[in-house]
Order: C-alpha cells, then structure tokens, then sequence
C-alpha cells in the first residue's frame, strides 16, 4: 500500500521527444546527492519511519533495470555547500552513458513546520552540476525529491525529462524506479503551484481574480506559474468528451449529475484524474477564480472510453462558507470546469 501512495503522488513535470519510459538503455548514469540517502525520503513527518526500511533510489533503480543495463554510480556533489571537486568525474561518468538521472532536490528537514527557506531554488552547487553533466550532450532525467514547490525555470531548460517523485516515506526509491521503467504510468497532480520566481508569490489556485484586467503581470518573466496546481503528464494520452449537466436551472436545494466521457488516444493503459472546479463570477461577496469541487481518478485501457459520473448538491458543492461559517450560494450563473471542457448552470 505504501508504494502505490507513493506511485500514484508521483508527478511527471516534463517529458520532452518521450525520453521516459526508459527503453533500450544499456549503460545509465546514476548521479546527485538524493540516489544513495534513506532518512531524507522520509521527510518532515517520518513518524516512526525507520531508515533501514527504505531502499535508496539507486539500489531500487539497480533491481528494476540490473539485469540488462550496466549502472554506474556517482555522488557528483553535495546537497549544498561550495564542493565542486567531482563535477568534472561527473560529467565524463555522463559522456559514457545512454542517459543520466540525476538525483536533485532537499533534505527531508528542509521543509516542514518550523523550517522556513528564504529561496524555493534548488541549492547552487546541485544546478551547477545539472549545467556541467548537461554539457555531455546526452538525456537527462531529473529526479526530484522535495516536501514543498521548487523554484525549476532554470533546471527545466537543461532536462529532458523530470520526475516530482516528493518524500515517499518507507515506500523509499522502487516506486520512482518503475515509473522511470514504465512499468507504472505516471498519474499523480501537483497539489501546490510552482512558480517561476519567489518574486511571484502568492500564486495559488484559490486565489480571487482583481478587478483590474491587467493585475498580476509581470513584465521580466511570463506571468503563469511554471507549473500549476494540477499539472501533471503521462506516458499516454486522453480525450475529453462533451459533458452533460443533467439539469442546467437549479435552486438551492437541488442535486444534478456531470457526465463525462474520457478516451484513452495514445499507445499504453494510464489512470487519469479528472478535476471538477467550479467559478462563480457573480457571486457577492467575490469568490476564488476556482475552487477544486469534485474529482476521481480511473484507470483506462488503451483505447478504452469510460464514462465520469459526478454527482453533485448545489448547496454542497456550488455554496460558500462566509465569515460567519455559514454556507451561502449567491443567485446566478456557475461554471464548470470538468476536464478541459466547461459547462456552465444557473441558479435560481
């Protein structure tokens, strides 16, 4: 069970020229200060986690591709500090290999209550090692392993692929190993936004829109986050069909049901989690751009369309909590945001 948690948390943040799953690799690199740690998995919260029970990433990515593909192992640097003695072994250790994944991110007491960072950046000396290993021109998988947003716009341009794989806990390195693999399909959703500087927070999905059109831009970067809340890839592909709202004029009181078909297009099965959020643009007093109201998540054959059924209570799902605690909903209209499609109902 500790392994599926931590299989179906995993995020796949970018995959360019589908360099994952990997697939005929014969040498691989296994580089940076995460591949050989176990108490840091754990994370902030580790409870009665015990390090001896965790398998690092490197032996787990060693029992997943072992048999057929040499590994070769490599420190490369610290989490942080100025020790830059090994980049240079490092990147020769690249050159001779078919891909590299590289074991980037923070130390499980990095995050948590009480230990605020003042940067969300990965340390200097780790990115000074992503650049220097990048220089041997071969695919690069980044690996990280974090409890909370990573600042990545200047790792994402220096990596063909990256894995959120976050603090799994006991679970350890296997559940990443066989996503890397592809013997699991990537499922899991960014449950916090990554932004593309500190500078940009607060950028959050509740946030309430300005009533200027032009607020929140920022001229120097782009103003959406690098990675919403939300996001996440796979190694297959999905289509959203037209949803059908049961009822479209509503009161109070009333209940009504979302359907909506989702078809499996690309070459693999793949689970997929299906997000409802619901806008309202006229509600008094201003309510979030979006709020996550209903989701599920099922697992599609290749091929496979199943249909997403959401039942929903207007008090329930499309009301707000005032200041009072008390659950409102305003009169008017309501978007749906299911998918990548919207539906819109009204409310008398």
């Amino acid at each position: 069970m500790d392994e599926q948690l931590a299989e179906e948390s995993i995020v796949l943040l970018k995959n360019d020229k589908y360099t994952l799953p990997l697939k005929n690799v014969h040498r691989l690199a296994v580089i940076g200060p995460l591949a050989t740690v176990r108490h840091d998995l754990l994370g902030c919260w580790w409870g009665r986690g015990r390090d001896r029970d965790i398998i690092p990433i490197l032996d787990a990515i060693k029992n997943e591709f072992g048999a057929h593909t040499q590994i070769d192992y490599m420190k490369g640097c610290d989490f942080d500090g100025t020790d830059m003695n090994d980049l240079k072994e490092a990147a020769k250790l690249a050159s001779k290999s078919d891909a590299v994944i590289l074991c980037l991110g923070e130390k499980g007491n990095w995050s948590g209550e009480n230990q605020s960072r003042s940067s969300i950046n990965i340390p200097e000396v780790q990115l000074i090692l992503l650049k220097t290993v990048h220089q041997a021109g071969k695919p690069i998988i980044v690996v990280l392993s974090n409890g909370r947003p990573m600042q990545l716009n200047d790792i994402a341009p220096l990596a063909d692929a990256i894995v959120e794989m976050w603090q799994p806990g006991i679970a350890g390195g296997t559940p990443v190993a066989r996503v890397l693999s592809g013997k699991v399909n990537p499922s899991g959703r960014l449950a916090a936004t990554f932004p593309r500087s500190l500078g940009q927070d607060p950028v959050y999905n509740s946030r309430r829109s300005s009533a200027r059109a032009t607020q929140g831009l920022y001229h120097d970067i782009d103003s959406k986050p690098l990675y919403s809340f939300g996001y996440g890839l796979s190694y297959t592909t999905f289509q959203y069909g037209n949803p059908i709202v049961s009822k479209s004029s509503l009161s109070v009181e009333d209940s009504f049901t979302i359907d909506l078909p989702v078809t499996n297009t690309g070459s693999c099965d793949g689970k997929i989690s299906v997000l409802g959020f619901v806008k309202a643009p006229s509600s008094l007093p201003t309510r979030p751009e979006r709020e996550l109201r209903f989701f599920d998540k099922q697992e599609l054959k290749q091929g496979q369309t199943v249909l997403f059924h959401f039942k929903l209570k207007v008090k329930r799902d499309l009301g707000f909590v005032d200041e009072k605690g008390n659950t409102f909903v305003s009169p008017g209209k309501y978007q749906l945001l299911v998918g990548d499609k919207t539906c819109e109902v009204t409310v008398k």
